[in-house]
């Protein structure tokens, strides 16, 4: 990770060539990434809280909420389930890191509509016990 950059001719050197270009690991350097997309958003006020919208069912088929139902629905819930679901079948079973960590946070993401899901508090303290639990936090 180059934090100030490089030359594009030479990796080595910072972009004025005046000395080496400083880099650290992801360990020393932790990236963060954040899911946003926008393509389908609505914008509500506060007095529309919890707000229904018809489903909207996208790639993803496996939303718990959609196999038994056609009603309208919170769609932030369903938001939490596809973000936990994209990061369970696209980056849990592919990098290497602490396992039950990521198990607990797809769980809390993806699990059936009366766990702890739908309760971003509640999930994010079990994920939080779960990291401090094997020293990585």
């Amino acid at each position: 990770m180059f934090r100030n950059g490089y030359h594009p001719l030479s990796i080595e050197d910072n972009y004025e060539l005046t000395d080496p270009a400083k880099h650290h690991t992801r360990t020393q350097l932790p990236s963060k990434y954040y899911l946003l997309y926008f393509g389908i958003s609505r914008r509500y006020t506060a007095d529309q809280r919890p707000p229904y919208e018809p489903q909207i069912r996208g790639e993803d088929k496996s939303v718990p909420e959609f196999q038994t139902s056609t009603e309208p629905r919170e769609p932030f819930p369903t938001d939490i389930y596809y973000a936990g679901n994209m990061i369970r079948e696209h980056f849990l079973d592919v990098c290497i890191f602490n396992r039950e960590i990521g198990f607990v946070l797809t769980f809390i993401l993806t699990g059936p509509p009366c766990s702890p899901r739908h309760s971003r508090t509640k999930g994010l303290r079990v994920y939080e016990a779960t990291h401090r639990r094997h020293g990585s936090g």
